[in-house]
């Protein structure tokens, strides 16, 4: 056959699944290739040469007569190569030596002749390939020899002194020319750091510091042994927060912050508005908001009661921010404060808003005969003759001076009304019609006004 191709090497990625890798070489015999398996999850990466027959076969298209001289081919593995695994085909089994024997005078056909140049290819193709992988030095380079002397275990290969060679050397910054990088106490990036979906790895205690003199601390990482749960930050685009939250493998995972000593978590504005915090609903749509009022006139900190105190209790201040738990009672009006009328602090309860000098002290719905239709603080009521009745009010009024307002419902009638008698206990009332003469109203509607 002829050599046409020099594609040396192919290579190709494993994914676990798949066997079958094609070359696209020529070779003359199985043997020919090299099958090499790269671990890159290694550390460090290894290279594993594997065996044929054992670890994979060699199958292929081109050859003649039974022979193994193929002009292209597929490799099968035994196993499937790992996703972490590259897969190197390439030259690396040719035997370096000559096995035809020529004889003098003796016919020699062109096949025979043919295979020893197409090994002779193959050699320098492999060959070649192990050059162009090798350490070389320039074509114009005459007083470098690249000859490299017998390795010394934990040193490194550099050019000696004299420019002419290599030699090995301990990495030591004085004569080898390199810096300790462990040993660099002030690296310097000089350009973005990628960690390529990798992790940066803190020390328990570590962190980041500032340049500042004296390296004060900006953030410290401390861990926990097995730790399941972290600390996620999101950026923001326009109109929405960042985010801080907690992330891990537990169903409920809460945020704890912090503070050193009596110190406090504050919650400011950086646009001069107040402080605010919201508390949201289940889903996220509505919240619940406490804030801040816009200007202060001092610090207050509210100093909240053991537990959630009894039912139909506030909390109340004791005015210098401790906080508790009370009823109603004990803020309520008095009888004097609802009758001055005049204080903003206490609260007006049923018992006691009839104290007030705007609210009524007795009403009545009456009927000509002295039934009573409906009446507020009415005892009872006398129909003391033609027109006229006498209510009696159930607390008296603390004197005869007050207010009397009446009406009446009557269709056929016109009537007026007036006051005969006003006592404390007691008012009496005369209808008389325009004739004038006293007249029966088919309702009387009486109210008072006054102290009680």
């Amino acid at each position: 056959m002829t050599i046409s191709t020099n594609n040396i090497p192919d290579t190709y990625t494993g994914d676990g699944s798949t066997t079958g890798f094609a070359f696209t070489f020529q070779i003359e015999d199985e043997s020919d290739i090299r099958v090499l398996v790269k671990d890159n999850n290694a550390s460090p990466v290894t290279y594993t040469t594997k065996v044929l027959n054992t670890d994979y076969t060699v199958s292929g298209t081109g050859n003649t007569s039974g022979n193994t001289d193929y002009t292209s081919g597929t490799v099968t593995f035994t196993t499937a190569p790992a996703t972490t695994d590259e897969i190197i085909l390439d030259l690396g089994g040719i035997s370096l030596t000559q096995s035809t024997d020529f004889i003098e005078n003796s016919t020699i056909s062109a096949a025979a002749i043919e295979n020893q140049l197409d090994k002779i290819v193959l050699m320098i193709q492999q060959l070649n390939q192990r050059a162009t992988q090798s350490v070389q030095v320039d074509a114009a380079e005459t007083t470098f020899l690249p000859d490299i002397p017998d390795p010394t275990a934990d040193y490194f290969l550099k050019a000696n002194s004299s420019n002419t060679g290599f030699t090995w050397t301990a990495l030591d910054t004085s004569t080898s020319g390199l810096s300790a990088v462990a040993g660099d106490t002030t690296p310097q990036l000089g350009g973005t750091l990628d960690t390529n979906a990798f992790d940066i790895e803190f020390d328990d205690g570590t962190g980041i510091n500032s340049s500042e003199t004296g390296k004060p601390e900006l953030l410290l990482f401390t861990s926990v042994a097995s730790a399941v749960n972290y600390f996620n930050i999101t950026n923001s685009a326009t109109t929405n927060p960042v985010i801080l939250e907690a992330k891990g493998d537990d169903t409920d995972i809460g945020i704890d912050l912090l503070c050193k000593g009596a110190a406090a978590v504050s919650i400011k504005s950086d646009a001069g508005d107040p402080g605010v915090i919201r508390l949201y609903d289940d889903d996220d749509s509505n919240y619940i908001g406490f804030e801040a009022p816009a200007a202060l006139s001092g610090d207050t900190s509210f100093v909240m009661p053991d537990g959630d105190g009894s039912a139909n209790t506030m909390l109340l201040t004791n005015g210098s921010g401790t906080l508790s738990w009370s009823t109603l009672t004990g803020v309520a009006a008095s009888q004097a404060e609802q009758e001055t009328g005049t204080s903003t602090t206490v609260a007006v309860t049923p018992g006691r808003q009839h104290f007030h000098a705007s609210a009524c002290k007795g009403w009545i719905k009456a009927d000509a005969a002295g039934g009573i239709g409906a009446s507020y603080n009415v005892s009872s009521i006398v129909d003391d003759a033609t027109g006229q009745i006498t209510v009696n009010w159930d607390t008296d009024l603390s004197s005869s001076n007050y207010t009397v307002v009446w009406g009446y419902l009557d269709a056929s009638a016109h009537l007026i009304g007036r006051v005969t008698s006003q006592l404390a206990g007691s008012t009496t009332l005369i209808s008389i019609n325009l004739t004038p003469t006293a007249a029966d109203p088919t309702n009387h509607y009486i109210a008072v006004f006054g102290d009680i």
